[in-house]
């Protein structure tokens, strides 16, 4: 199933170079000139200036680009796609990325089945793995982190080393620093928090709503969910033994009280009677 995404966009990247070749061949001589088309028998394909389409001792295959340097740095690197101005510039052995937009994955070295799409996109990552980002600046400063998803501008532009967050909407998990297993959307996130959940902004949005929770049992042993003034959501803390022990020897008091008061009122309903 994953394969079947790449050859769509490979073919697209493919019909662009195709259309680039069709154009060259009907301009003026002047025009065809500035650049230079490149076909290979390992299914490598660039279109861009004459001596920067991939580096001239290269073994990859399947590798297309299309920019004014087509990966001039590529060694061993296959299945990579790169359309844009230093989009994967500085790709060597890295296998399976997809860089679409100026310095898309630009700094990108052995980095492995990473799609960035949008100016910026994870410009800086060198070696982390399957990354997506989706929107101009998407994960702009990520180096070394894996298995994050940002879609939207700027969308975990901030993130560095951490792995498996995702961030959806503009400016989504933008304050994620190092911090990985995070959950953003619409929402900036904390600078170095792992494994946080958050959904909206605070102050923004005025309502939520949850389908399928109104009306639906639960089985099993429940507790009510509050909410703090932040937005946080939980259930009531359990007492510790100290505060037990501290309910208990009030309850007893209370109780000792109680029953003093009923002999109290006793005694003084049959001094009344013997008055009488």
């Amino acid at each position: 199933m994953a394969a079947k995404p790449r050859f769509r966009i490979r073919s697209t990247a493919l019909a662009v170079i195709a259309t680039t070749i069709a154009s060259l061949a009907f301009a003026s001589a002047s025009l065809a000139d500035t650049g230079s088309v490149y076909f290979d028998t390992n299914g490598n394909a660039a279109a861009g200036f004459t001596n920067d389409l991939f580096n001239g001792s290269f073994t990859g295959i399947r590798d297309v680009g299309l920019g004014p340097a087509v990966m001039p740095n590529i060694t061993s690197g296959n299945n990579n796609t790169a359309i844009g101005t230093s989009a994967l510039d500085s790709e060597t052995t890295g296998l399976n990325n997809t860089a679409i937009g100026t310095q898309a994955l630009e700094a990108n070295d052995v980095g492995q089945n990473n799609v960035a799409t949008g100016l910026g996109a994870l410009t800086k990552s060198t070696s982390g793995n399957a990354n997506l980002a989706t929107g101009d600046f998407a994960l702009e400063l990520n180096t070394t982190g894996e298995l994050n998803v940002g879609d939207g501008y700027f969308a975990l532009s901030a993130n560095t080393t951490g792995n498996s967050n995702t961030a959806l909407g503009s400016l989504a998990g933008s304050n994620l620093t190092t911090g990985s297993k995070n959950i953003d959307i619409a929402n900036a996130g904390v600078a170095g928090e792992t494994g946080v959940i958050r959904i909206g902004t605070q102050g923004t949005q005025k309502q939520a709503f949850l389908a399928a929770v109104s009306g639906k049992k639960i089985a099993g042993p429940a507790q009510p969910v509050l909410v703090n003034a932040q937005g946080q959501l939980g259930t009531k803390a359990a007492a510790s033994a100290k505060s037990s022990a501290r309910v208990g020897n009030s309850d007893r008091k209370l109780r000792a009280k109680v029953n003093r008061l009923q002999r109290a009122v006793r005694q003084l309903r049959a001094e009344m009677k013997r008055g009488r």
